[in-house]
């Protein structure tokens, strides 16, 4: 285990890469499966480095691609419509998963406490959701509920749905990605802010985070990340932008002592 490393991770994309296989769903699946096995042993690296091929790279657009938050406020100041404006609102605020933002139900989304118990996704063949697992036992957590997410869900009108993000439609158990990504895509244009993807809502929120001073254990803990060290190498070159930081804050204590 000490031997696996990113060059590793690599010669294994290299490898599924040369596959001639149609489908290699499966066996990515496998792949990011071990790394988060040997997680629990030390090794501490991301499964969301297994790409099927492509280099794993800490600053490629998919890990560094996020909003600041003046990018979110004025996003979300052109949504119109309650509904979404609570979903975006949660996305960026908490940090989630898309399955885990799906699978939450009424008494899980209460005055005090939001809680994620599960996640909901769709089925790979033939349609329909599944209930399934969080990600990691420790993605399954607890938050202090903003008030002013509260505030947003009250707006809504009452549903007779388990889940507080229930379909619109009415086929399917909660809403469905597509037609998030629909509204996304529409008010980025209809705002003028850079497009997004919504697994990058969570990218904006550890960025949020990391740029404001809290720790990789805190920024772990907000996430659902098994260990600090799946953060510090998800989110390595947010950490290393705060080193002026550190230059800064010691300088200024030396300068202070010399003039005492």
């Amino acid at each position: 285990m000490k031997e696996f490393n990113l060059e590793v991770v690599k010669e294994i994309n290299q490898y599924i890469s040369a596959l001639q296989f149609y489908s290699k769903n499966h066996i990515i699946a496998g792949a990011k499966n071990l790394i988060k096995f040997l997680n629990s042993y030390g090794v501490n690296l991301s499964s969301d480095l297994i790409q099927g091929g492509k280099n794993p790279n800490f600053r490629s657009d998919r890990i560094t691609r996020f909003w600041t938050f003046e990018e979110f406020s004025k996003f979300i100041s052109f949504v119109d419509d309650d509904f979404y404006k609570l979903v975006f609102s949660v996305l960026y605020y908490y940090g989630l998963r898309i399955s885990e933002l799906r699978g939450i139900t009424k008494d899980c989304f209460t005055e005090y406490k939001l809680f994620i118990k599960k996640c909901l996704t769709n089925h790979s063949l033939g349609g329909g959701q599944s209930i399934v697992s969080t990600k990691t036992s420790s993605s399954v957590r607890s938050f202090d509920m903003f008030p002013f997410i509260y505030e947003m869900y009250l707006k809504l009108p009452p549903s007779k749905n388990e889940y507080v993000f229930s379909s619109l439609t009415g086929k399917t158990i909660s809403i469905g990605e597509s037609s998030i990504r629909r509204k996304l895509e529409y008010y980025c244009k209809k705002s003028g802010v850079k497009y997004i993807k919504l697994h990058e809502f969570r990218h904006s929120c550890a960025s949020l985070l990391i740029n404001n001073g809290m720790d990789s254990l805190q920024v772990a803990n907000w996430l659902g990340h098994s260990n600090p060290g799946i953060t510090l190498s998800t989110y390595s070159h947010l950490f290393n932008n705060r080193k002026n930081d550190v230059y800064n804050f010691l300088n200024d204590r030396g300068t202070k002592k010399r003039t005492l």
